[in-house]
């Protein structure tokens, strides 16, 4: 199966699932919708990914700018940082 196959399945299966309707009497509390009697299949989707999403996005933008603070320090320990007094970047030219 090629990649824009398995693309269109993805999106077709989004399709199906976000025009079905699911009653309320069928469902955990956690996904109840208490306005209507019933939920969209596309909300039953978004809550199930935020229920089953590990780490909230702070958590991600906290771990990705401890390694780029890391790759900064290296480079300044190592001295190839761009500076006014060192204009090039010594450690591409290797």
């Amino acid at each position: 199966m090629t990649v824009y196959t398995q693309e269109r399945i993805e999106n077709e299966l989004a399709t199906f699932c976000g025009n079905l309707l699911f009653p309320n009497t069928i469902l955990p509390a956690e996904f109840q919708d208490g306005r209507t009697g019933y939920v969209a299949g596309e909300t039953l989707v978004a809550k199930c990914n935020d229920r089953d999403r590990l780490e909230s996005d702070h958590v991600i933008e906290k771990r990705e700018k401890a390694s780029r603070v890391e790759l900064y320090r290296e480079q300044l320990e190592s001295g190839n940082v761009l500076t006014d007094a060192n204009p090039t970047f010594d450690y591409l030219q290797k």
